[in-house]
């Protein structure tokens, strides 16, 4: 018959078995995790309350999510980035964090140098970058960036991301190719104690 376990709020187990093939098949071989787990999650909640945080403001978040795409055939030869696509984020708060992703094909061409990055509101300010591996002709390269940031703004602000690209030896006749299907996402996190 099945019983229950609360967790023990002042045990935070290091380490605990866990059951392999050599084990009996019965419930004493599975619940030594099991209560090791709970009595984790009795310690932390023990720990959020030591330090007055209310459990439900700080595990529920509203979920925002933002999401754009766009068949793109680009050449670009240009040294500073060049804005390619826009992902609007709407208006964010102070501790908001922003995780994003970005799909695009991309290659350098004549020479390496090219890259693809994510900038917040225009190119003057990239986040994140990758490069762009050498291609014959045409981006045949799968590129992603993954990543995320926290909004530092005091007061609400209204952001979007911007995919950007450019190729650091167009001198040398270098240039950054970009052609497919690119898609940007992201999900923004609040937490409930920044809600209105």
């Amino acid at each position: 018959m099945a019983t229950q376990y609360a967790g023990d709020p002042d045990s935070f187990p290091e380490s605990f078995e866990i059951p392999d093939d050599s084990d009996d098949a019965d419930a004493a071989s599975a619940n030594v995790g099991f209560e090791a787990l709970a009595d984790r999650t009795a310690y932390l909640q023990k720990t959020l309350q030591v330090a007055g945080i209310d459990r439900e403001e700080f595990i529920k978040v509203v979920t925002l999510p933002a999401y754009v795409e766009d068949d793109l055939d680009l050449l670009i030869d240009s040294t500073l980035p060049t804005e390619m696509l826009e992902l609007p984020l709407g208006e964010l708060r102070h501790g908001d964090v922003v995780m994003y992703e970005v799909v695009v094909r991309a290659g350098s061409l004549n020479g390496q140098g090219g890259w693809v990055g994510v900038a917040r509101d225009s190119w003057q300010t990239v986040i994140a970058v990758e490069p762009a591996r050498q291609a014959s002709e045409v981006a045949e390269h799968q590129v992603v960036i993954a990543g995320r940031y926290v909004e530092a703004s005091s007061t609400p602000v209204t952001r979007k991301l911007v995919l950007v690209g450019m190729h650091n030896d167009v001198a040398g006749g270098g240039a950054l190719s970009v052609y497919g299907r690119a898609v940007m996402r992201a999900t923004i996190y609040r937490t409930n104690a920044q809600e209105p």
